[in-house]
């Protein structure tokens, strides 16, 4: 596991580990792939036990330091249909899904046994050379002492580490913080992480919460301890699409970013414009609704096809897009995608899966070149 300057970076997203971030990743501009530090959450491939597809796929797309998480999401039930064609293939298709499905739960739930300070979980992190481990708990009140022996192990040598803290049980988790950090040599060590989590709204409020907890870490630190630390201001503000047409969706995680970087230098992190749910759904839909999404600096284009299942919707919100006064293309494999698809041609991109790729690389490579405004803060908190 590497030792990593986390003040060398800016900018932190959050990636799957399916086919559609692999195609994201190696999409990038190679002075943002170099540029950046992901975080690369496990996630089960549909259908499978275990998380061996993300780990293959993790270790053949990446050669350079991320941080490495885990979607702690567990597979649902199998969606039933209400009228099967054939209710015997149903029942046995839902029985072969029920039967996977707890496997991989029960799967998931060893990979986060408390043993011995998460000792499955550090055995993970192993497979990976570069790899920041992200300290993992599921119940606070019952695992502090297991997570502050997991940091231990996992931080010996002078190991990074990393340390993800949601609203959820966010006190106990900033003082087990402040313990952790009191027993490595440098809080240089630890990168720590505030993530607001998904959302559109309180804006105001998700910024009050992460200088909230600024104050609370380092109020429980050295002065020495302070000038050291590095600390994200993370959010995700990128939501699900329902609309026909255009929609310009303001990017309010810059918003929150802003706010809070005027009182402490934050490293800022996101989704990478991918809506994240509460809960993974079962539900496979049949049909999709071609959509060309162009990020910009503060805000997302995006052009959702009339029709379903039409992959002209790919050319015409294209054209949209392209024609738009506010597009604003850079020299990225996503904005030349939009500029040919404009033109007519979607060779290789007549199908979802590099539509999504391109959405989440083009807003990875633009936020990378993000600048906010030198002398005027406030334009962008509004």
């Amino acid at each position: 596991m590497p030792i990593v300057s986390f003040g060398s970076y800016d900018y932190l997203p959050v990636l799957g580990t399916t086919e559609v971030e692999r195609l994201a990743y190696s999409s990038l501009r190679a002075d943002t792939r170099a540029g950046i530090l992901p975080v690369f959450e496990l996630n089960r491939h549909r259908g499978d036990e275990d998380l061996e597809a993300s780990v293959s796929l993790i270790q053949e797309t990446i050669n350079a330091p991320f941080l490495l998480d885990l979607d702690k999401r567990y597979a649902p039930p199998p969606y039933q249909a209400s009228n099967p064609a054939n209710p015997t293939v149903e029942k046995q298709r839902v029985s072969r899904e029920t039967a996977e499905n707890d496997a991989y739960n029960a799967y998931l739930n060893a990979l986060l046994s408390p043993a011995n300070g998460f000792e499955n979980w550090r055995s993970m992190c192993a497979r990976f050379e570069n790899a920041v481990p992200v300290l993992q708990c599921t119940n606070i009140s019952s695992q502090a002492n297991a997570v502050l022996r997991q940091a231990a192990l996992l931080a010996q040598g002078g190991n990074s580490i990393c340390m993800r803290v949601g609203q959820a049980n966010y006190e106990a988790l900033i003082a087990l913080a402040i313990q952790i950090l009191a027993t490595l040599p440098s809080s240089g060590q630890m990168l720590v992480i505030f993530d607001c989590g998904q959302g559109r709204r309180g804006v105001a409020e998700k910024i009050e919460w992460v200088l909230h907890c600024r104050d609370m870490l380092l109020a429980g630190l050295e002065p020495d301890q302070i000038t050291g630390i590095s600390i994200v201001c993370m959010s995700n503000s990128y939501p699900q699409m329902n609309h026909d047409g255009l929609r310009v969706v303001e990017n309010y995680d810059r918003r929150i970013w802003v706010g809070a970087y005027q009182q402490f230098p934050f490293l800022f992190g996101d989704y990478a414009a991918s809506p994240r749910l509460q809960n993974l759904s079962a539900f496979l839909p049949r049909s999709f609704r071609a959509t060309v999404v162009h990020a910009s600096d503060d805000y997302w284009m995006v052009h959702r096809h009339l029709n379903a299942d039409d992959p002209q919707g790919w050319i015409d919100g294209s054209v949209v897009i392209a024609a738009h006064d506010q597009f604003e293309p850079i020299d990225t494999w996503t904005d030349r995608a939009i500029e040919t698809a404009a033109g007519g041609n979607i060779v290789g991109m007549d199908n979802p899966r590099p539509w999504h790729a391109a959405r989440i690389a083009g807003h990875v490579d633009r936020q990378f070149r993000y600048q906010p405004p030198s002398d005027d803060f406030d334009d962008l908190l509004g």
